[in-house]
């Protein structure tokens, strides 16, 4: 039995791959393929991934015992049934503590396939910041400071799963566009680990829009807001209120240089040297792991611009709750209107009963 097993990374498109493995769990079930719920077993929620139940392992000492207890579940259940593959997605798996105790786990359960996807550092780091780290930081420069040259050393993170699987049973994508099969990476995952595909349904819209770096900025200024870095909360709020006035609908970020981009990427020549080695040997000689940044990353906006974009959220919020609050008392006062009707039609028996009977009395 094979063991698909989706490591990440965070931020390249991990969602996406993930709602397709949710929208399409039925389909593959019926086609071999197990999608366990989000506690990596049967019968609870399927999202298409277990990144908390893995994330609760991190530093957990009985990890290796309670993940082998699960997959040997999840075979036992696969057996009865008569199902081949087994698709597993956590974004947090890429995290190098994780890679022995699930090596040990899954023994020789399953002849397992592991799948990695990683990302250009300075759009990792943008990203980061605005999903994670803007919560947690007083200032996005002391978060470079912190971890240009750590987050996204992805050669270092993907040494850990070699020893613990083996380089054979490894596969690491590019998340760009350009090297992604059909330009979209859920059907990129599909094909890369041979997952039959035909007849699912791939989504067309974002599994996870990015954060308008506009939302950021304010998100940054309350980010008391927050109880964690994973707490995204505030920022459903948001959309609930402003809709896709709070999504990010350009290329490039207002907050890094071309010079800063490339200085990021200099702090990972050698990282990302020995990656290309292992994992793209056949790249032509001369074309670079990834595409280099250009000056279309980068987004000029002076402060006064700054702030009339986020002045623009903040309308949209307005206009978008206010119009909510007149939704639910049109529908409140709908409801009281026809309890009036129901309370009418109630005592119109009794009445008619009633002067029937003073009718009859009269005659």
């Amino acid at each position: 039995m094979k063991l698909i097993l989706h490591i990440g990374a965070g931020k390249t498109g991990s969602s996406a791959i993930q709602a397709c493995l949710r929208d399409n769990a039925a389909e593959l079930r019926s086609m071999g393929v197990l999608v366990p719920d989000n506690e990596l077993g049967m019968g609870g929620r399927v999202t298409g991934q277990q990144t908390r139940f893995f994330t609760r392992r991190i530093n957990d000492p009985d990890a290796a015992r309670v993940i082998g207890e699960r997959l040997r579940s999840l075979r036992a259940h696969m057996e009865q049934y008569g199902l081949q593959t087994l698709a597993v997605s956590a974004e947090s798996l890429i995290t190098p503590v994780l890679a022995r105790p699930v090596g040990a786990a899954v023994g020789d359960l399953f002849d397992v396939q592991i799948v990695a996807y990683v990302r250009r550092q300075d759009d990792f780091i943008l990203s980061s910041w605005y999903q994670w780290w803007l919560k947690t930081h007083d200032s996005f420069e002391s978060y470079l400071a912190e971890c240009v040259g750590k987050h996204g050393d992805w050669a270092k993170r993907m040494s850990a799963w070699e020893e613990a699987f083996g380089r054979a049973r490894i596969v690491v994508r590019r998340f760009q566009r350009s090297a992604l099969v059909d330009g979209d990476v859920a059907a990129d995952f599909l094909s890369v680990t041979g997952l039959p595909s035909r007849g699912l349904r791939l989504r067309q819209s974002l599994a996870n829009p990015s954060v308008s770096e506009h939302l950021g900025a304010l998100a940054h200024r309350s980010r008391d807001l927050f109880t964690s870095p994973h707490d995204r909360g505030p920022y459903g709020d948001i959309d609930f209120a402003a809709g896709q006035g709070a999504a990010k609908t350009y290329r490039g970020s207002i907050l890094l240089s071309l010079e800063a981009r490339q200085a990021i990427l200099a702090a990972y020549e050698e990282s990302n040297r020995l990656l290309r080695e292992r994992y793209f040997p056949n790249l032509p000689a001369g074309e670079p792991l990834f595409e280099p940044p250009t000056a279309e990353d980068v987004v000029t906006l002076g402060d006064t611009e700054r702030l009339q974009c986020q002045q623009d959220i903040l309308f949209r919020s307005v206009v978008g709750l206010s119009r909510h609050v007149r939704r639910l008392e049109g529908e409140l006062q709908t409801l009281a209107k026809q309890r009036r009707q129901k309370k009418r039609r109630r005592k119109r028996p009794i009445l008619r009963r009633l002067l029937t009977k003073l009718w009859g009395n009269h005659r």
